[in-house]
């Protein structure tokens, strides 16, 4: 056998075995493998990963842009800053944009132990003093950030004057959210796609079942069953809507079945100063689901604040 012969047989063998463990790792790490994606799209779109230390440990944040206004990005409960990848990019292009890992999330402490709702205020409350030590900004939280972004106007007046704009996303926070039959932490695979379902537009392709098994496992091992411990009476916000004077704007999927469009009305109904928006077709994250249409009225309502004239 010539010695290009083997040369080439060895490459081959190489590139093969590459695959093969490539494909394996996805099979085997499927999520992690989207949330690495995401993150590594973060950075490749010039957004720079920093540290601050807070509370708890070490909080992690991306920053990029440059506009005079400064929009402030909350993921939900179990996620990361990785699922503002699809809309953060272009915000920059018109604002600072900061995008926070919450207490417990993405690469943000802590990693074990007791979390609360009082350490993601804080936790942001500590991103925020870095990030935007001085002047005005805006939060955007989806689900469990939205409702992170209303404890955070609630927790002082000094804090809430510095906000001059929430946008609400799905958001979280008000008693008698979660659907019968729906566990945030499943355990099963039909658990898990029926938690899926009620987040994702109806016409979604189903999940495959190696993916949903690694969703059971991350979920399990992630924030999420700490931070449920923590949910009690003391948090949720219904009798204090009235007094968060921020101007608000409330984005809702008409599809989201986990917190579906009636919250949105309930928050509406009870916030001094706001208005409530559907996007049509899209689920529980619009930021993953409908990314255009999502930006479009994001960019409507960041230039328009719901307090402002002229804005529909």
């Amino acid at each position: 056998m010539s010695s290009t012969l083997k040369l080439t047989l060895w490459f081959t063998g190489l590139v093969v075995a590459i695959f093969l463990g490539t494909a394996l790792f996805f099979y085997y790490n499927p999520v992690g493998v989207g949330v690495w994606l995401a993150r590594r799209a973060l950075t490749q779109a010039d957004f720079d990963k920093q540290q601050v230390e807070g509370p708890r440990g070490t909080l992690t944040y991306w920053e990029g842009g440059a506009g005079a206004k400064t929009v402030v990005l909350i993921h939900g409960m179990g996620n990361q800053a990785g699922t503002w990848v699809k809309v953060a990019p272009p915000l920059a292009a018109q604002y600072r944009v900061v995008i926070v890992d919450l207490p417990g999330h993405g690469d943000s402490d802590p990693r074990g132990g007791i979390l609360s709702l009082r350490d993601e205020v804080e936790g942001l409350g500590a991103v925020l003093d870095t990030a935007v030590p001085e002047g005005a900004f805006t939060l955007v939280g989806n689900s469990l950030g939205g409702w992170v972004a209303m404890l955070y106007c609630l927790e002082a007046p000094e804090r809430a004057a510095r906000v001059e704009q929430l946008v609400l996303v799905g958001s979280a926070g008000l008693t008698g959210e979660v659907p019968e039959g729906v566990k945030l932490v499943p355990e099963t695979r039909e658990e898990a796609r029926r938690l899926l379902a009620v987040m994702s537009p109806p016409d979604t392709p189903p999940t495959a079942g190696f993916v949903l098994d690694d969703l059971i496992e991350k979920i399990a091992e992630g924030p999420s069953p700490r931070l449920l411990e923590s949910f009690d009476a003391r948090f949720f916000v219904d009798d204090r809507l009235a007094s968060i004077e921020t101007p608000a704007d409330l984005v809702w999927g008409s599809a989201d079945r986990l917190v579906p469009p009636s919250v949105g009305e309930r928050l509406a109904a009870g916030l001094p100063h706001a208005r409530l928006h559907t996007l049509a077709q899209c689920g529980h994250l619009p930021q993953q689901q409908c990314p255009a249409a999502f930006l479009k009225l994001l960019r409507q309502v960041l230039a328009s604040p719901a307090a402002a004239e002229g804005f529909p």
